[in-house]
């Protein structure tokens, strides 16, 4: 009898025990094949899809061309700006309306810690109180990123999700800023612990830490230097010639200025900001790798469009840069950026930059979607994006359009049922990918095309 009570016993201790790991868990995904279903071996270098383009090495868009499409996506209204073009009272209102839709934002959804436990009715209170919000007044303060630095829809570093335990996505990150990248601060949290940024394409807040202070005319002195554009995925930075003694990394399409024209056999010394100790602006010396930049932008063309989309195949997914990554339209901004093409922040903007083209529908059959594309779409500079994603077209084969993406997942039907395939990463694929989920393929889904040029 106390043997029987005593199995019970611990029976129940075990199923106990089991039950409290369970619930504690992350959410789980089932994940995809390393061989994405139609990408052929041959698919996955950039080699591939040049060799099959008449004139790779024609130049898309010279310097001043790019220049004059920048400007055009500047007016567009799809979320850039210059951070010299400060508006005191029209920026004002924007300022205080973002902040207000913020904090309307976490009212109104249900928000969950790592943790799994809702957020309550005093956070959404207290983060009102620590944006600052009201009376008052627009700042002008230009500065340098001294840190890859995340950018967040309200002041908390903390990871909020939708979904509980959900730890891939974070509902208030806006996204992540490289080192060196300039900006305007434009407001300042209750405890002045945190400061409102707008950069070209992104406005949001960060921690002070993340920042150094200088004046109009220091920064615009530095962004008149000779500069270095980093053209691989990642590349790291240091404090000596020999590449020793590591300072930090830094991402591709990033800009660094020059100290003085040498570039050496190894490395290439440019200027890295840093903060002194009243948070002012200090420009020290640093090194980084010859081979893993470029003075000045590099050429526009189809070739190098592919061939620096392929540096980051097979790099994790990053959903506004988490985990230092990047997600699909991030992919693009810094493709793009070592071009000297400065892209909109989320795939919904940048769909509307360059050419547009109006025959793109998401009605269109499949049949018809397929020939607009291969007749239409130009290999390496045209986007085709479905709402909240986008891809870059790489050729067809066959029946088939193939892409280049970074891509968390995409739907499968298993025994009737759509279950998630996680990718977590940038991958050759083709439009079919999800054709037999309820909600439809890739190649149904899309619904604008849009091409880089002018």
């Amino acid at each position: 009898m106390k043997k029987n009570l005593l199995k019970k016993q611990i029976l129940f201790l075990i199923i106990f025990v089991c039950s409290g790991c369970l619930s504690s868990h992350e959410v789980m995904y089932y994940t995809a094949n390393t061989e994405i279903p139609g990408t052929g071996i041959e698919m996955k270098t950039p080699g591939y899809w040049v060799s099959q383009i008449d004139e790779p090495d024609s130049i898309i868009m010279d310097a001043n061309q790019i220049a004059l499409f920048n400007n055009d996506t500047e007016k567009a209204g799809v979320f850039m700006s210059n951070i010299f073009d400060n508006d005191n009272s029209g920026d004002l209102i924007n300022l205080k309306r973002t902040l207000d839709n913020s904090i309307q934002f976490i009212r109104s959804t249900k928000l969950y810690h790592t943790n799994g436990k809702k957020i309550e009715k005093s956070f959404s209170d207290e983060i009102e109180i620590l944006s600052n919000s009201i009376n008052m007044k627009y700042n002008v303060e230009y500065c340098f990123f001294i840190n890859n630095s995340d950018l967040r829809i309200i002041p908390y570093q903390e990871q909020l999700t939708d979904v509980k335990k959900e730890l891939f996505f974070d509902a208030i990150q806006a996204s992540r800023i490289n080192i060196g990248t300039p900006g305007v601060v434009v407001h300042y949290s209750n405890d002045a612990e945190w400061v409102f940024v707008k950069t070209h394409n992104v406005s949001a807040w960060t921690k002070k830490s993340n920042i150094a202070i200088c004046s109009e005319d220091e920064l615009k002195q530095i962004l008149s230097k000779d500069f270095v554009v980093v053209t691989d995925g990642k590349t790291d930075m240091y404090a000596d010639s020999n590449c020793l003694r590591y300072i930090n990394y830094t991402r591709m399409g990033s800009i660094f200025y020059l100290h003085n024209d040498k570039v050496n056999s190894k490395s290439v010394k440019i200027m890295v900001p840093f903060a002194d100790e009243n948070g002012r602006l200090v420009m020290r010396d640093g090194y980084i790798n010859t081979m893993s930049v470029n003075k000045g932008f590099i050429d526009y063309t189809q070739r190098n469009s592919i061939n620096q989309a392929f540096k980051l195949l097979n790099s994790p997914y990053g959903w506004g840069g988490m985990f230092g990554e990047q997600d699909c339209s991030q992919y693009f901004c810094e493709i793009f950026a070592c071009f000297g093409i400065f892209l909109p922040r989320n795939s919904s903007s940048q769909s509307l930059v360059g050419t547009v083209n109006p025959a793109m529908k998401k009605e269109l059959s499949d049949e018809d979607k397929f020939l607009l594309i291969k007749n239409e779409a130009i290999p390496g500079i045209t986007f085709l994006r479905r709402p909240g994603h986008i891809v870059l077209y790489l050729g067809s084969i066959n029946k088939d359009i193939f892409v280049i993406h970074a891509v968390w997942g995409y739907k499968e039907n298993i025994q009737s049922k759509d279950v998630l395939r996680v990718i977590n990463r940038v991958v050759v694929s083709n439009l079919r990918i999800g054709h037999d989920s309820k909600k439809g393929s890739l190649l149904q889904l899309i619904n604008r095309m849009n091409s880089v040029n002018r």
